[in-house]
């Protein structure tokens, strides 16, 4: 599964992952053996979903005028991997705006999110 996910090449719809595959599935007696583990540091509880969303064209303005538009309006559902807003690192370069509780339906990613 962590291929599916991790790869750009790899194009994933709601139809090829089935979530409640036992293949896929953690047994509490193994989450407990592996945070007994003194290497493991901590353990990042996701929420995988699959959405419905459509790319937003941006603008980008030229200093000498006129603009180029980057974006192709493209449409898919696309798996959505969870993440606690409250408990993320945002120190690095982002495109977009930062993510914010109090926004939580919209919000935008940049490249350094977005690929990792």
């Amino acid at each position: 599964m962590y291929s599916m996910f991790s790869s750009p090449e790899i194009i994933i719809t709601e139809r090829d992952i089935e979530f409640l595959d036992p293949n896929y599935l953690f047994n509490l007696s193994s989450i407990e053996e592996i945070m007994n583990i003194s290497e493991i540091e901590k353990i990042d509880q996701r929420l995988i979903n699959f959405f419905d969303v459509t790319e937003l064209d941006g603008y980008h303005y030229l200093v000498d005028g006129g603009y180029v538009v980057a974006g192709q309006q493209r449409s898919a559902s696309i798996p959505i991997i969870g993440l606690n807003a409250s408990d993320i690192i945002q120190n690095f370069e982002m495109e977009g705006s930062y993510f914010e509780e109090s926004d939580p339906i919209y919000m935008m990613i940049g490249d350094g999110l977005g690929y990792n």
